[in-house]
């Protein structure tokens, strides 16, 4: 780091960066959460509670994004506070005050989105899922703590970015030592519910290619829990007086936590545009991914709920075939259909006037005649609906 005071030292800048970080993030996030809300309204054709989770922390992190914008290119926040002017000072303070708020939103509300998804995939016992419930509520109350600690610090309130007016501030060490604490819940949360599918998945039988494939694609949420590590560890620059410039690095991190937990919440629930843009499920092997499997034929309407929800395999086991007559009706044991007098053949299905002439002439010989009706009605499927494969695993 260049001397204190010098030409190079007054140079320094670190609001493009955060900048350029910040919105290619947002963007990214943003189109995430655009597919997410596309498939539901294509598929389940309604918003389920995760859903609105990820949309309150992408509002979050798009508030975040625009306040730090205006502080630095209105007041110069990321350079050296001794290099701005005292309207500058107050500007960059007060609007990296009023961004930390939505910043902690942005990461916090994911969590709850990737608790409720985990829960409806992993079918956890209940005391695992009072323990995951726990885990994501006690995160969420830890972070609603620190805003506050930021602004009432002082009194009267404005004195934490107006130094020139009356009033009194407790040391900021207690407002940094809080937030290492929630940072480190934020970090384990994240660590936790990125490992816990993993050890779930690699427990059943499926191909390792595919376990491999789950687990990243639940795991995303692990880079967040890295950077929430590394976020952590800045937070005792909170305590410096260069804050526009130390504090800098711990914008682009929480952004890119929220982003990444947004990002690993909606992945499992896109998967239907991934199978629609590769003609294939890519989470299943690629021996069964050629073609779509008769399991999913015969079985994948019947396993829709009443929700529109729809289904992944996480198993290999396929339900074994039963009998059928020759309308394709499925024959049970003990059913009416199944031979009750000795010695006769079951008639078969015809139209409806050799059908009258067939129980004419078999009424002769002391018969019994079943009649079959059948009615068959279909409606015209989207081309995602028709390359749904995802109806194996409840992402509802």
């Amino acid at each position: 780091m260049p001397p204190e005071g010098s030409d190079e030292w007054k140079a320094q800048d670190k609001g493009p960066e955060v900048l350029l970080v910040c919105w290619i993030l947002t963007v990214i996030a943003t189109i995430f959460v655009f597919a997410r809300i596309y498939v539901r309204y294509k598929v389940s054709r309604k918003f389920l509670s995760d859903d609105w989770f990820c949309l309150l922390s992408l509002i979050c992190v798009w508030l975040s994004s625009a306040f730090i914008s205006v502080a630095i290119h209105f007041y110069s926040y990321g350079k050296h506070m001794d290099v701005l002017s005292r309207e500058q000072q107050k500007g960059a303070v007060f609007w990296s005050l009023v961004a930390i708020t939505p910043g902690i939103l942005s990461y916090t509300t994911p969590k709850l989105a990737v608790a409720i998804l985990l829960v409806r995939l992993m079918n956890p016992t209940r005391y695992h899922q009072w323990f995951l419930w726990s885990l994501a509520v006690l995160c969420t109350i830890s972070q609603l703590v620190a805003p506050p600690l930021h602004f009432l610090r002082c009194v009267p309130v404005e004195k934490n970015w107006n130094m020139s007016i009356d009033g009194k501030c407790f040391k900021y060490e207690a407002v940094a030592y809080y937030s290492v604490y929630a940072g480190a819940i934020s970090a384990v949360t994240d660590v936790y519910l990125a490992v816990y599918p993993a050890v779930v998945l690699f427990g059943l039988q499926m191909s390792l290619k595919k376990k491999i494939g789950l687990s990243l694609a639940l795991g995303v949420g692990a880079v967040g829990g890295v950077f929430a590590i590394l976020k952590t560890a800045t937070l005792p620059n909170l305590d410096k007086p260069d804050a526009t410039y130390h504090t800098a690095d711990l914008r682009i991190r929480t952004t890119i936590e929220g982003s990444t937990l947004i990002i690993a919440s909606t992945i499992p629930v896109l998967q239907p545009l991934l199978e629609l843009a590769m003609r294939r499920n890519p989470f299943s092997s690629a021996e069964d991914s050629k073609q779509t499997p008769k399991y999913y034929e015969d079985c994948s309407s019947s396993r829709r709920d009443s929700r529109g929800g729809s289904h992944i395999e996480l198993g290999q086991r396929r339900p074994r075939p039963k009998p059928r007559d020759d309308l394709g009706l499925t024959i049970m044991e003990g059913d009416s259909q199944e031979e009750i007098l000795p010695g006769t053949k079951r008639s078969s299905p015809v139209g409806s006037s050799r059908g009258a002439e067939g129980a004419q002439d078999q009424s002769r010989h002391g018969d019994i005649i079943r009649t079959d009706v059948v009615c068959v009605s279909y409606e015209k499927k989207s081309p995602l609906e028709e390359n749904l494969a995802s109806n194996r695993w409840n992402i509802e």
